[in-house]
């Protein structure tokens, strides 16, 4: 018999749009980012201004910290929010109503892969910074003038193995409390506006 007779052509039709989606994910991941980087140049911002970006690798799922993320992203002047397809917090109307209005204002891409997003954005001439309590180099010993995407994890497990090797840089928040970490909202706000603050004096 031919060999399509004994084909799963099941297999095709989950495959396919699965591997199509990714793609299309990815390119506007790097399109989003040229498109709001010419944005803030046209505004008076320099290069090293005009590229940042919060990535949630491993996904918040709580839609709580995703809306509360969102006003610090846009205040600090973050490009977007990059979300992954899978095992994420939805925009819905509470987290809409977590982020004061801020996720109609900024915009979220989601990925079908971290990684190959990780390897994009490295493309373009961002580096990759994490924020995780496990390195000994402290967030205020960085250079965050450089273009840079801010890596957060997820509430429960923080970010992969695999992501953090793909990181440029791994800096943690100081803590000085008996409290071990941060909740993700306030440490994405802490690696923002410590990253506007370091801009904003070396115009």
């Amino acid at each position: 018999m031919p060999f399509y007779y004994y084909f799963d052509w099941s297999y095709l039709v989950l495959v396919v749009p699965a591997l199509l989606f990714s793609l299309w994910a990815s390119a506007r991941v790097n399109s989003t980012f040229k498109k709001y980087s010419a944005m803030r140049n046209a505004r008076g911002m320099t290069g090293a201004e005009a590229a940042r970006a919060v990535l949630n690798a491993n996904g918040v799922t709580d839609v709580r910290n995703f809306g509360a993320i969102a006003p610090s992203a846009e205040c600090a002047g973050a490009h977007g929010l990059i979300m992954p397809v899978k095992n994420s917090a939805p925009v819905n109307a509470e987290s809409m109503k977590s982020s004061a209005g801020a996720l109609s204002v900024i915009p979220v891409s989601r990925v079908g892969s971290v990684r190959n997003t990780l390897k994009i954005l490295q493309s373009e001439g961002l580096q990759i910074v994490a924020a995780t309590e496990k390195s000994n180099t402290l967030l205020f010993e960085a250079d965050l003038t450089k273009p840079t995407a801010l890596v957060m994890g997820s509430e429960d497990v923080g970010i992969s193995k695999e992501v953090l090797k793909m990181c440029d840089l791994q800096l943690a928040i100081p803590i000085v409390g008996s409290i071990e970490s941060l909740n993700v909202s306030a440490a994405a706000a802490v690696m923002l506006f410590e990253t506007a603050r370091q801009r904003i004096n070396n115009r």
